[in-house]
């Protein structure tokens, strides 16, 4: 188990609870924010998927290497 991964669910469900407002393209991210917090593991593929699948929600844009980095992390088991 992987404290950051508990943080990171924590502030994620903390979000989708009080703060979707924060959130860029609310009707296109909160599907994908509950999707990722479905997941049941607390490990480091949770926190690289949520890294991944969650950065248009806060406008982020990760370059393509960062982007193939993560991928890697988030298929590990």
């Amino acid at each position: 188990m992987y404290p950051l991964a508990n943080w990171t669910r924590a502030r994620w469900t903390e979000t989708l609870e009080k703060g979707v407002a924060f959130l860029q393209h609310i009707e296109d991210n909160v599907p994908v924010l509950r999707a990722a917090l479905d997941d049941p593991r607390n490990d480091q593929p949770f926190i690289a998927n949520a890294l991944l699948n969650l950065a248009p929600a806060v406008d982020m844009e990760l370059t393509e290497e960062y982007q193939g980095f993560l991928r890697s992390l988030a298929r590990r088991s």
